[in-house]
């Protein structure tokens, strides 16, 4: 028997219109305040000029990135693989993250492998790691442990990312990888769905596991023939 999806798809099109429609509206206001800048009697000077502009271009990109991020998602882009260090990569990652930990008191602990050569695309699979740490810090607002690993098993690499937060509703649990589902203020709701999209072009699966004493998402991907 044939299954009626249409009430999934008109909530996430509302969906997709709510998040538009908040996320746009407040950069355009900037813009057209700042263009009306240039309407005046006496146009700004050089000085005024100039931070006019910023404004306007400032917002503009904000505009670019969350159409960017939205099509990502929906449309995923194609790979492009490259032969490189999981490891290094991931220790690059924690890196830039560094301050954060500290101001947010959280204990990073690394598990990871010395070297593990990978055949990935490796600036989609560094921001998929990247937005699943970003889920794990706002998880642990009072400070907290961090787990990442990256471990390779018989056919596969499992790369781990960790908290020590309150865990994920069971009510919630069905929902996190849909696009534009979210639990969080200022949150769009894309950053899971973009993983798991990401994960899967790669020919690999997500897990989570989750419980009162944290949530884990793991990476599963296919060893490359190098």
């Amino acid at each position: 028997m044939a299954t009626d999806h249409t009430p999934d798809y008109m909530r996430l099109m509302q969906k997709m219109t709510d998040v538009i429609a908040h996320d746009v509206r407040n950069p355009l206001n900037n813009i057209l305040l700042s263009t009306a800048q240039f309407k005046l009697d006496s146009l700004p000077d050089k000085e005024d000029t100039a931070f006019y502009v910023d404004i306007i271009e400032r917002n503009c990109d904000r505009i670019h990135a969350l159409l960017a991020e939205i099509t990502a998602v929906i449309h995923m882009q194609g790979l492009t693989p490259g032969t490189f260090d999981l490891t290094e990569m991931i220790r690059e990652l924690l890196e830039e993250q560094s301050e954060r930990l500290e101001l947010k008191q959280i204990t990073c602990m690394p598990s990871l492998n010395e070297v593990i050569v990978s055949r990935f695309d490796r600036e989609k699979l560094k921001s998929a790691l990247g937005k699943l740490l970003d889920n794990a810090l706002e998880a642990m607002n009072g400070g907290g442990i961090l787990k990442v690993a990256a471990s390779e098993q018989d056919d596969e690499i499992c790369l781990l990312v960790g908290d020590s937060g309150e865990g994920i509703p069971p009510e919630v649990l069905p929902h996190i990888f849909a696009p534009f589902f979210t639990t969080r203020e200022r949150n769009r709701g894309l950053g899971l769905a973009w993983v798991k999209n990401i994960i899967e072009a790669h020919q690999g699966r997500v897990a989570v596991e989750t419980g009162t004493d944290g949530s884990r998402f793991m990476l599963f991907l296919p060893k490359p023939v190098i």
